[in-house]
């Protein structure tokens, strides 16, 4: 099936895109959602859907496997790969095995027969409710040093006049650091952002992106200057270019496992932790500072309100 757009009314308030080989089945489905106000994208199974899907923006994916002849659970771990938005799997199946490894390959929910529009237009907005917060469409373009960043078309700008392509992850990871110039963004913080609060990222993946990332942007990836790591706390975009020290290569490369490399004790020696801060002029136990002028940290509740993404 060739993706096709069916146009809704303007005060569409989310994007769906149906993934089926079974033209008539999506179809239906997709009458529903328009008739509920949303905009609806049909695809079939396929290596380019898998190339193109991002281009859509879709809010939440809905996947029909009722006779496909592609290998769904592949299909939709190659999209949970990049996608952090709700993926959903109808399916004529309701055996425990056959959804334990829907779940396992990446989707959010598994939707069993019989199910009717009402009940399946339920599920969307639930599903809505929970993951959605700023498109990407509606954030400007950022500018920090020489680099400019098109969070609509994932595109950066980088000094020398050359223009790169982004993946959806790297678009936003770059946003979020460049927004913030010269301040070190904490770790959990950033995959709460780039993947979501329902995401399936975690601080490993985090360093693949800023691994792929560094790759694309810096002259030389291994001796970062522009995207910085400050060991045990995050990272930091330093526009001016300055980078890390000479001898202090970049610690991220493409990793894999659920866990992440210790850092060695002398790094932790660069500043010192204290707890029970004075904060902005208002007392916050518990909360941690580092004692280092030159070392700005930004937590959760300091950084801008605005910076969120539609989870696409």
């Amino acid at each position: 099936m060739e993706n096709e757009i069916l146009n809704s009314s303007p005060a569409v308030s989310a994007s769906v895109m149906i993934v089926s080989d079974e033209v008539e089945s999506a179809r239906i489905w997709a009458f529903s959602l328009k008739q509920a106000g949303y905009e609806v994208c049909l695809a079939g199974f396929s290596e380019k859907t898998l190339r193109i899907w991002s281009d859509e923006f879709p809010d939440i994916i809905v996947l029909e496997d009722l006779n496909s002849q592609m290998d769904v659970f592949q299909f939709c771990s190659a999209l949970r790969q990049e996608a952090t938005i709700p993926i959903l799997l109808l399916t004529s199946r309701s055996n425990e095995a056959y959804q334990m490894e829907a779940y396992q390959a990446g989707a959010d929910d598994c939707i069993p027969p019989p199910v009717s529009p009402r009940l399946f237009l339920a599920k969307i907005r639930a599903w809505l409710r929970r993951s959605q917060v700023v498109p990407s469409v509606a954030l400007d373009q950022v500018q920090a040093g020489e680099f400019r960043l098109d969070p609509d078309r994932r595109q950066v700008l980088i000094p020398g006049g050359s223009e790169v392509k982004l993946t959806n992850l790297e678009s936003r990871l770059l946003y979020l650091l460049m927004v913030h110039p010269g301040w070190v963004l904490e770790t959990n913080y950033l995959v709460d952002r780039v993947w979501g609060h329902f995401g399936e990222g975690d601080g490993v993946l985090l360093k693949n992106v800023v691994y792929r990332l560094r790759k694309k942007i810096e002259p030389d990836p291994g001796q970062p200057r522009y995207i910085l790591t400050e060991s045990t706390i995050g990272y930091k975009f330093q526009a001016s270019g300055e980078g890390a020290a000479p001898g202090n290569p970049a610690s991220e490369k493409q990793v894999s496992g659920s866990q992440e490399n210790s850092p060695g004790g002398h790094n932790r020696q660069m500043f010192s932790v204290r707890r029970d801060v004075e904060v902005e002029g208002r007392f916050r136990a518990g909360r941690l500072a580092v004692d280092l002028p030159q070392l700005k940290v930004r937590h959760t509740s300091q950084l801008r309100p605005d910076v969120a993404f539609r989870q696409g």
